[in-house]
């Protein structure tokens, strides 16, 4: 099934996946979703075609898969056939990415990889796929580059 949209940003991080054991555990607040009785919701962050984010030029579907059986489980009435979730790489790539070209600049997703993801190897996968962004102008690439020192900072004072 082709996705065309997918709940990413802060709701898709706010979603616990416990059956998931490739998953980061993440910063899980469930109190985001208390409000959210039904499926699409307006105030829901999406993405895709159409969408403030587009992301899918840039990474195509990773880090995206079908989540519907986890909301109808909670109750959530769903009104489309499929419920595509970012899982915690693609909703950070995301985040980065809508931050880099809408507000020119990273401040607000400091510690992000800190907050929601486990590990180092997880970390880099973040590292990596930045890497595939384009089209970014002299300023936002300094944005970046200075986005992972500073990940990369927060990670080794952790351990």
């Amino acid at each position: 099934m082709k996705c065309e949209k997918y709940i990413t940003g802060k709701f898709a991080l706010n979603i616990h996946h416990p059956e998931d054991n490739n998953e980061p555990t993440g910063d899980w607040h469930g109190y985001i979703w208390d409000n959210i009785t039904e499926l699409p919701n307006n105030k829901i962050t999406y993405a895709g075609e159409g969408f403030n984010i587009n992301t899918f030029p840039i990474w195509g579907d990773f880090g995206i898969y079908d989540d519907i059986n986890n909301f109808s489980k909670k109750g959530i009435i769903i009104k489309e056939k499929n419920v595509f979730v970012a899982d915690y790489y693609r909703a950070i790539l995301d985040l980065i990415y809508y931050n880099l070209f809408n507000n020119d600049n990273l401040l607000g997703l400091n510690c992000i990889t800190y907050d929601h993801l486990d590990n180092y190897k997880q970390i880099n996968i973040i590292f990596d796929k930045v890497k595939l962004l384009n089209n970014i102008n002299e300023k936002q690439c300094v944005n970046l580059k200075n986005w992972i020192l500073s990940e990369k900072k927060y990670f080794l004072q952790r351990i």
